[in-house]
């Protein structure tokens, strides 16, 4: 396994569900202890923020082992994502190939949650 550039400020995500289609800005300044409650300011802007555990020594790399957690804060689409809703998230990095992630929302929804 090889390391792979990932520098949040150079990766765009975009956001697609039946009625919205956003830009999402990375915010900086987390911290690895950061949490979802981060999408919950009173901020009308479309955000995503990155968590990288078991850092690596080097920045803006990912190394084996490393795991990055994206949060991607919806609450202020317009209308909101609601249940068995369909949506994709794509992450475009400043080198290789786009990933692109569709799922569907359960039929219960939480404030958070992992929908891998």
């Amino acid at each position: 396994m090889n390391d792979v550039p990932f520098n949040p400020s150079q990766v765009l995500v975009t956001y697609q569900d039946d009625a919205n289609v956003q830009l999402m800005t990375f915010v900086l300044g987390n911290g690895p202890d950061a949490t979802a409650n981060t999408c919950r300011t009173p901020d009308t802007s479309f955000r995503w923020y990155l968590v990288v555990r078991n850092n690596g020594s080097v920045a803006n790399i990912l190394e084996p082992g490393e795991v990055a957690e994206m949060y991607i804060c919806t609450a202020n689409l317009t209308p909101t994502l609601t249940t068995n809703s369909q949506f994709r998230i794509e992450v475009i990095p400043q080198e290789g190939a786009p990933i692109a992630l569709q799922r569907r929302t359960p039929l219960a929804l939480a404030p958070v949650m992992n929908l891998d």
